[in-house]
């Protein structure tokens, strides 16, 4: 009977690791909006935002697809210009056509201040925007986040007087909203962790039938 206290209490440690692996990750991307260092997920920033048509997501889709068409670490347009406004382009990520189009279909928005991202389904772009004309628009490759994953934004940002292209986080320019776009481009859970807690579910299961046979 020991032995079998032991083993359940064994199979209990790995099914907590299993849940424990599968918790949902925190990505903080308030201030990783700086194209000249290249952070991490982002793919550019326009500065600031454009007009553009065909509503939010169609817009957003747009601004992305001009990213992805650019040289790495290339930069065009003009700073401050609606009309024309300046795209700056990573040096981070996939080549130019190794990431897919951005498309308006199945795209998921917001509006106004929610800095708060919680995923219900997988994406390969996000596209946050802050106050039209004065600021200007992070777009970031959230491709390898998993359903249940959060996603923190600054609820604040302006663009740098120093170094045209980057977005600093601060406490005016408020957002206007962010678009989610191409939905359904990953896994929602590592298959490692899902093996290991329904095995370790299932052995406990056996366990327990065991136990009051």
């Amino acid at each position: 009977m020991n032995k079998i206290k032991y083993l359940t209490a064994l199979l209990i440690g790995i099914a907590g690791l299993g849940l424990q692996q599968a918790q949902a990750t925190v990505y903080d991307l308030s201030n990783s909006m700086h194209w000249s260092t290249n952070d991490t997920y982002l793919i550019g920033t326009v500065i600031p935002t454009t007009l553009g048509g065909g509503g939010q997501a169609q817009r957003d889709a747009d601004m992305t697809n001009t990213l992805l068409g650019m040289v790495h670490g290339a930069q065009q347009g003009t700073w401050g210009d609606q009309n024309n406004p300046l795209y700056s382009r990573t040096t981070w990520g996939a080549n130019p056509g190794g990431w897919p189009a951005a498309t308006a279909a199945g795209a998921v928005t917001s509006t106004g201040i929610v800095p708060i991202i919680t995923l219900t389904n997988t994406f390969q772009y996000l596209v946050v925007v802050y106050d039209g004309p004065n600021s200007g628009v992070a777009v970031f490759d959230v491709s390898s986040f998993a359903v249940g994953d959060v996603i923190n934004l600054a609820s604040f940002a302006r663009p740098s007087l120093t170094t045209h292209g980057d977005l600093v986080q601060d406490t005016f320019y408020g957002m206007t909203g962010w678009t989610l776009l191409n939905p359904g481009t990953n896994v929602p859970d590592g298959g490692a962790t899902v093996m290991l807690l329904g095995a370790a579910l299932g052995a406990l299961g056996m366990v327990r039938r065991y136990l009051v046979s």
